[in-house]
């Protein structure tokens, strides 16, 4: 499977400390904001290095849903790998939410495109880079 299906979430009332806790204990690069138990957001590691660090924000303090990204941006499961690299381009995310009716089924990161993409190229790039003059 390409994505996490794993998705973890956070109440947006929460600290940036615990978000940022939370995705180093799960060592994943997102997590999904939630209000009364829906979802408002998504907060990422880069919303937290270009949002809050560059101000000094006190991350014991600001909460998570006053640098999250709204609305999130999701893709229906059945959208080709190229469908969604073109629409993290054209949105300027990282991360999709994969859906399928509706339903949240995981969270699609560039990482997780970047491995696929070397996994299926990786045969055909070492057959080319014997073939390189040294």
């Amino acid at each position: 499977v390409l994505m996490r299906t794993a998705v973890e979430k956070i109440d947006g009332q929460e600290s940036m400390l615990a978000a940022a806790r939370r995705m180093a204990e799960k060592q994943i690069g997102s997590l999904l904001v939630t209000e009364a138990g829906e979802v408002t957001g998504i907060v990422t590691e880069t919303d937290l290095a270009r949002n809050a660090l560059p101000y000094n924000l006190d991350s014991r303090v600001t909460r998570v849903d006053s640098i999250m990204n709204r609305p999130v941006i999701d893709i229906d499961i059945n959208r080709t790998v190229h469908g969604a690299s073109e629409l993290m381009a054209e949105k300027g995310v990282r991360h999709l939410v994969v859906t399928e009716n509706r339903k949240i089924m995981g969270i699609l990161s560039v990482r997780d495109l970047i491995r696929m993409i070397s996994v299926r190229d990786r045969p055909r790039f070492l057959a080319q880079s014997r073939n390189v003059p040294s």
